[in-house]
């Protein structure tokens, strides 16, 4: 196996023989050639916040002619990427006082409401905003602000830019715990929100908030009201998860109960009323019918017909399941058992219920 040492001392050599290489390479003859060239650079083919500087005669490294026009030849090491302020932050590096930007260019600005004054169709326009760009010999290193006087020194929009651990203010810290700004708040103690990036929002970029900064002699402090505040919340959400569910459990109940009693009360309703039936056929068939007067009399004169109340059927003719008939003249209440009852109209069948 190969020692760390022998594999950087090859990687070195392999680096500087294709540096070699490279240094060794033709200048291009053609304007495509430069396109997209890994050693030489065209201006004609730079991109919007890329420059070339220094853009002096000395730094020319040849021509390229092309339709009749001149291009100057530079080398990709000096091709920059142009910032603007609040960018160069990013990086740890702020402009100088008194610097003008080196290039200006216009960006789109969110679309907006017209002037009143306007008489077009369209009532939205999107704005044109110039953006200044600086480059990196326009800078310094950025140096972080320091928290005085009890106070977190906020940005211009009110918060604080975490972009790396390197961009908290001097003697603050970065605490990123759910709902911790409530917290401070009930404590009193000074923060500032922490935005640590951005991201898309119905096309809208908007800045993601992460935690708050505070004075680091108040992180202690902090996180330990926040447990017990954490603690206390989550205790009563499973105080309202367990009423919710108690609820639940106890219609389910009750549901169950009512259908347990309806069932057995339907089932024993048709099951005397079928044996009721049974015995009563018997009976008809094992004792021969009346021949006396008074029951041929009845049976010939209209006005008995009339008075008697019609028989009901028995339960066997509607078979083991049919609609039942309760009428609201059947239900009666019984104050001595609170219970309501309701008698089916077809088959007898009694049911009996409490009201709650």
């Amino acid at each position: 196996r190969m020692s760390l040492s022998m594999l950087s001392e090859q990687q070195e050599q392999e680096d500087k023989q294709l540096d070699d290489k490279a240094n060794q390479e033709p200048i291009p003859l053609t304007l495509g050639e430069c396109k997209g060239h890994p050693r030489y650079a065209v201006e004609h083919f730079l991109k919007k916040y890329e420059v070339i500087y220094p853009k002096d005669k000395q730094h020319v490294v040849g021509k390229i002619i092309s339709k009749g026009k001149v291009y100057d030849v530079y080398k990709r090491s000096n091709v920059h990427l142009l910032h603007s302020r609040d960018r160069w932050v990013r990086e740890m590096r702020q402009v100088r006082a008194g610097e003008k930007a080196f290039k200006t260019v216009k960006r789109k600005k969110k679309r907006g409401k017209l002037p009143t004054g306007n008489t077009g169709g369209s009532d939205k326009s999107e704005q044109q905003q110039e953006l200044e760009l600086f480059g990196v010999w326009q800078t310094d290193a950025w140096e972080r602000p320091e928290a005085t006087g009890g106070v977190v020194p906020r940005g211009r929009y009110g918060h604080v830019e975490v972009w790396t651990s390197g961009h908290i203010p001097k003697g603050c810290s970065h605490i990123e715990l759910p709902r911790c700004g409530k917290v401070a708040k009930k404590l009193g103690i000074d923060f500032a929100p922490a935005m640590t990036g951005f991201e898309v929002k119905s096309g809208r970029s908007v800045p993601v908030i992460s935690g708050i900064v505070v004075l680091s002699e108040h992180v202690t402090l902090i996180r330990e009201a926040w447990k017990q505040i954490e603690q206390e919340r989550k205790r009563k959400l499973q105080e309202q998860h367990n009423r919710k569910m108690n609820k639940i459990w106890r219609n389910l109940i009750r549901k169950t109960i009512i259908h347990q009693k309806v069932m057995s009360g339907e089932m024993g309703g048709m099951s005397n009323n079928a044996t009721k039936s049974s015995t009563e056929s018997k009976k008809q068939a094992g004792t021969p019918k009346p021949t006396n007067k008074a029951d041929s009399k009845s049976e010939t004169d209209p006005r008995s017909k009339t008075n008697e109340t019609p028989a009901k059927p028995p339960a066997h003719m509607f078979g083991s399941r049919h609609t039942h008939m309760f009428e609201k003249s059947s239900h009666k209440y019984d104050p001595e058992t609170e219970m309501w009852s309701k008698t089916c109209k077809l088959c007898g069948m009694k049911i009996t219920w409490e009201e709650f």
